[in-house]
């Protein structure tokens, strides 16, 4: 069994979410991925949230996925949820 993937929460993470909640009042968080987030970046319609595919792929498949069904997850019911222009930027980090 693998080890469960820990990241640490972002220690800036209050102070990227008040400011991107001000910055941009519409912009979309990707629930249950808190330890995901890296940061924001100006969109279209102002700032948004800017998450690692890499961390939120480890934890889906921490949460019992298998590696193919987490990509078919990330890609179909995360990046595929018809954000528009206010939704999260995923980028791949290496973690």
């Amino acid at each position: 069994m693998s080890k469960p993937y820990i990241r640490e929460l972002n220690p800036n993470y209050n102070i990227i979410v008040d400011y991107l909640m001000t910055a941009n009042p519409n912009a979309w968080l990707a629930d249950g991925f808190d330890e995901a987030l890296l940061g924001t970046m100006g969109g279209p319609d102002g700032e948004v949230a800017v998450y690692s595919e890499a961390a939120i792929l480890k934890i889906l498949i921490d949460e019992g996925l298998t590696e193919e069904d987490a990509i078919e997850h990330m890609e179909y019911n995360i990046k595929g949820s018809g954000f528009a222009n206010n939704g999260p930027v995923f980028v791949f980090e290496p973690i």
